[in-house]
């Protein structure tokens, strides 16, 4: 084992990498990322369903598939519970749920781009499948899912471009700061461009609110 060369007899600093951001940082923007993404597919399927039919939106064809999926004792304790309410709260379950989902796929987006980019349009062409097996449903009922899916891959796109490094690095360069008494400071994520995407994020916002008060 090779010794350190001592100065004073203090050991010799310790290159450690440069500055960089935590790599929580960059989750966490990944994650809005992908709910940002999700409000775009709903404002977008909001939209086509207000100029289609209002019964072909995407979180009304997930919330029938999930209750024709649902076993009859479930179905009644949910009526028995909620009341009239029920379809609300089965909704807005949904969209917890879908939410969740959105956030899992842009923290994935951070680090791979195009898998989760793919797994939003999939999901939009599944549930565009689902609104055509509705009954009585219109051709044109696949119409909101397909575009929301569409909203949500270029949304997901646009802003995780925004997260790649600077530099095209997934860890900050080795650089020669030292940190405490020689200790090696713990590697970080690069850099991304965080002006440029607050930006992005900021045009998605606006656009996705614009479009669930048209729809």
């Amino acid at each position: 084992m090779t010794a350190h060369r001592t100065v004073g007899g203090a050991p010799d600093p310790t290159p450690v990498p440069a500055t960089g951001v935590r790599p929580g940082v960059r989750r966490a923007a990944g994650a809005s990322a992908g709910l940002l993404a999700a409000g775009a597919a709903l404002g977008a399927g909001e939209v086509c369903a207000g100029l289609l039919r209002p019964g072909a939106r995407p979180v009304t064809v997930v919330g029938g598939a999930v209750i024709d999926a649902s076993p009859p004792p479930v179905k009644e304790w949910a009526i028995s519970t909620f009341g009239t309410a029920d379809k609300w709260v089965l909704q807005l379950g949904v969209i917890v749920v879908l939410a969740g989902c959105a956030a899992g796929s842009g923290v994935l987006s951070s680090r791979r781009r195009a898998p989760a980019v793919l797994g939003a349009f999939l999901f939009g062409a599944v549930v565009a499948v689902l609104a055509l097996s509705r009954p009585g449903s219109a051709p044109s009922d696949a119409i909101p899912s397909a575009v929301a899916g569409a909203a949500a891959a270029g949304s997901l796109w646009w802003l995780s471009g925004r997260l790649r490094p600077i530099g095209g690095e997934d860890t900050a360069p080795a650089g020669s700061r030292t940190g405490p008494a020689g200790a090696a400071a713990s590697p970080g994520a690069a850099e991304f461009d965080r002006r440029g995407f607050l930006a992005a994020a900021s045009v998605t916002a606006a656009a996705s609110a614009g479009a669930g008060l048209v729809g």
